[in-house]
């Protein structure tokens, strides 16, 4: 079995990075991208949040580019968004 990762091995990007990576794939306010970043790293063990909306409001396109924001360039090949 696979146990936590340490914090200390969890390294983010600056959160305007994750905005601007964001800002370009769909129209995010900055303050939704904040708050959506703060409720998933505010708690220092449980790391997760409820989207909810409408059908095509946004929300899978949130997530999946906030994970593409975070996993960086690196990773960018294979992405699909």
């Amino acid at each position: 079995m696979v146990g936590p990762i340490p914090p200390a091995a969890v390294v983010l990007p600056p959160l305007p990075e994750i905005v601007t990576a964001i800002a370009e794939v769909g129209h995010f306010p900055a303050g939704l991208v904040a708050n959506l970043h703060a409720g998933l790293w505010a708690h220092p063990r449980r790391h997760f949040a409820v989207l909810a909306g409408l059908s095509g409001s946004g929300k899978t396109l949130l997530a999946r580019a906030y994970a593409a924001a975070l996993a960086g360039e690196e990773h960018a090949e294979a992405q699909t968004l």
